[in-house]
């Protein structure tokens, strides 16, 4: 009886995982989503409020916002200093008033 059991719970486990992956095949996969954005800008913040702000000008303006969080203001300008040595920095850097103006 036991066996019997065990069966058609093993059977039935195979019947819904074979209808989930033909449902999973049948979907159209969308696997970027860059292209229904105008342009792309990066931003680099440390004050968390800011990040819904950036999400709302997103779905807002049609332009992808790449937003990089960081803890602390000293390690935003530990990686904007390495990041100018490379020549990859960010569009947009929040930056506290107390630093002054920056070129990079």
């Amino acid at each position: 009886m036991k066996l019997k059991l065990l069966f058609i719970l093993s059977i039935c486990v195979v019947i819904i995982s074979i209808v989930y992956i033909l449902n999973l095949l049948n979907q159209d996969f969308v696997l970027s989503k860059e292209d229904d954005y105008k342009s792309t800008i990066s931003v680099w913040i440390t004050t968390p409020g800011l990040a819904s702000t950036l999400e709302q000008f997103q779905t807002e303006s049609n332009i992808k916002v790449n937003v990089r969080k960081f803890s602390d203001v000293d390690s935003l300008l530990e990686e904007l200093n390495l990041s100018a040595e490379n020549r990859e920095g960010p569009d947009v850097v929040e930056m506290n008033s107390n630093y002054g103006m920056m070129k990079s």
